[in-house]
């Protein structure tokens, strides 16, 4: 566990394989050595050292959320909620198994049962500013925006470095209208994270909105900087080109992609960004 934590997952690997060598049904030698192959990019090595740990541990919750996790990872979302539900069953005072429910349903698009899971993670976990970030995507996405920027601002109360919080009450802000408080948020979130290219795209949208067409074109050209690949950004791009009037580039950036960009939070405290 030291190595893994630590980030030596090297010797971390040689330890789990050294303990499953004397032991090779140890459900949580199992499970810690899925997690890590999982982390290095193999998910069906992940999935078969889960599921032998499930054959001594069948009703483990963090073994199944393992699973599920890395069931979503291949794009099987449908057999992770079926797994999470079972996990809340397992663990209901758990704010995490609601909040990674809750994101599972979020992918699918079923924000109002979502909603409600984020609601029991904020009855469990008060304090921690991730649940009420959830929960504030989730009301935005089903269309009660009042509530999301409520919730929204109580996440960045409680957590005032909370750079995918300020970005996500920036959108809310703007959906309603409340530009300035929308630019403000999401200048907020890019001085927070200004490594993320999702949090200049978010501030490009907004000068755009207010017109100011130079600085949303600045935002998005440091975004695609960031990350050439993110065709979000290079839509975005296109868009105020157009309103520029330079057309031809305007319309080759907005053939490579579009979005806006959400962000929540894994039950397992990472951040996670939703297109």
């Amino acid at each position: 566990m030291h190595y893994h934590s630590a980030g030596q997952l090297r010797q971390a690997e040689q330890c789990y394989v050294e303990v499953l060598r004397r032991a090779p049904r140890n459900p949580d030698a199992l499970h810690l050595r899925a997690t890590l192959v999982h982390q290095n990019g193999d998910s069906d090595l992940a999935l078969q050292l889960v599921d032998q740990a499930l054959q001594s541990a069948p009703s483990h919750p963090a073994v199944l959320s393992s699973r599920a996790r890395i069931l979503a990872s291949q794009g099987c979302t449908g057999e992770a909620i079926a797994i999470y539900r079972q996990v809340v069953r397992l663990a209901p005072e758990v704010a995490d198994a609601h909040t990674n429910l809750g994101n599972a349903l979020s992918e699918l698009g079923h924000y109002i049962e979502a909603v409600e899971c984020f609601r029991m993670a904020v009855r469990l976990a008060p304090r921690d500013p991730g649940v009420y970030c959830n929960l504030g995507s989730a009301l935005l996405e089903a269309g009660q925006k009042q509530d999301a920027v409520a919730y929204l601002l109580r996440a960045v109360e409680l957590a005032p470095d909370f750079a995918a919080a300020y970005s996500n009450l920036g959108n809310a802000q703007q959906r309603l209208g409340m530009l300035e408080r929308a630019l403000a948020s999401q200048r907020r979130a890019a001085d927070l994270a200004p490594h993320m290219p999702q949090v200049h795209t978010n501030l490009g949208l907004v000068l755009h909105a207010l017109a100011r067409y130079e600085e949303a074109g600045g935002c998005f050209r440091e975004a695609l900087r960031l990350d050439p690949g993110f065709a979000g950004a290079s839509s975005a791009l296109g868009l105020t080109l157009l309103a520029m009037g330079q057309h031809q580039e305007g319309l080759r950036r907005r053939r490579e992609g579009h979005g806006v960009v959400e962000f929540r939070t894994g039950g397992e405290g990472a951040a996670r960004i939703v297109y």
